[in-house]
């Protein structure tokens, strides 16, 4: 008689009650939109700041930019590199980074603060950029369902 395999275990490498997803994941593709969006809002606001002749405004978020943007990529890194962890293993990474780049994001805002009160609330949106690209993509899904 033969036995019946299950199709979602029998593969090398697969635990038992893993999930039957695809092996590709899409967390890396909504990384990298992300972080195009946020390059992109970077841009919006950088030529915005530019034709309200705001120059230091611009220049803030245009020398935030790299920051917020490689600082978002790094904590991505560290939800991505937790496969081989245990839940709590991977939280206490996730959190220490995430306490790390919000020390940063101060530390970046106090710097900015020499460069005047336009270019300090220019680094400030620049740090924000992936909390706009969320609010982004948000307001674009209520558009469609509505």
């Amino acid at each position: 008689m033969r036995l019946k395999r299950n199709k979602r275990n029998d593969g090398p490498g697969r635990r038992e009650g893993s999930s039957s997803a695809s092996p590709r994941d899409p967390a890396p593709e909504e990384g990298r939109t992300t972080a195009r969006r946020m390059v992109a809002l970077g841009a919006a606001l950088a030529a915005g700041g530019f034709l309200a002749r705001q120059p230091l405004y611009s220049a803030g978020v245009l020398a935030a930019l790299p920051v917020s943007l490689g600082l978002y990529l790094w904590l991505l890194r560290s939800v991505r590199g937790a496969e081989g962890l245990t839940p709590g293993e991977a939280q206490r990474v996730f959190m220490r980074r995430a306490l790390i780049r919000m020390g940063l994001f101060w530390a970046v805002l106090l710097v900015s603060a020499a460069g005047g009160p336009a270019f300090l609330l220019g680094v400030l949106s620049g740090l924000l950029l992936q909390m706009l690209s969320y609010l982004v993509e948000a307001f674009f899904l209520a558009w469609r369902k509505s």
